[in-house]
């Protein structure tokens, strides 16, 4: 019968980060294009929300419809370009994951044709399975979601503080 066992930190979480970190790294332009597309992507949300004030405002006074006109073609401007920018930045991190996810298990595999077989005597077929597909697929689900999610938030954050603290401090 299997043991199950509980994951745990590693032994030593510098190092780990470390050494994932330096998977990344051998794609450094491409997480700057997808920096660039990120920020891109979550400065056109931030600006198409709040250019909803100036459009309504707009409509409701007394200005000309071709200025209603210009505005709302510049919102759709604006959000095409977050949305051509999400869509490009989703599709670079989804290959990049898969060519980091790609190098790990060539490496796991090559570290792996060298252990002794008292290692596989000593561990279950669903163990050594398990490393290799649900683990590597949980770093590929991480590479996908949390580069750009923490890139975004933190835009986010900072464009609403921003805006808010404007809106407060003007008369």
């Amino acid at each position: 019968m299997a043991i199950i066992q509980a994951r745990k930190r590693p032994d030593n979480l510098k190092a780990t980060l470390k050494r994932f970190i330096s998977y990344l790294g051998h794609h450094k332009c491409l997480m700057l294009l997808v920096g660039i597309l990120v920020i891109l992507s979550s400065g056109a949300n931030l600006l198409g929300t709040f250019m909803f004030q100036p459009i309504i405002d707009s409509i409701t006074s007394t200005s000309g419809l071709s200025e209603v006109h210009k505005m709302i073609a510049l919102e759709i401007i604006i959000y095409s370009v977050g949305v051509l920018s999400t869509l490009g930045y989703s599709q670079i991190m989804a290959r990049l994951a898969q060519k980091v996810i790609y190098e790990m298990r060539m490496d796991m595999f090559s570290r792996m044709e060298s252990l002794p077989l008292a290692y596989f005597d000593r561990r279950t077929h669903g163990e050594i399975m398990s490393l290799y597909i649900n683990d590597i697929d949980s770093v590929s689900e991480a590479i996908n979601n949390a580069f750009a999610l923490l890139i975004s938030n933190f835009i986010h954050i900072v464009g609403l503080m921003t805006v808010s603290y404007t809106h407060l401090t003007l008369p």
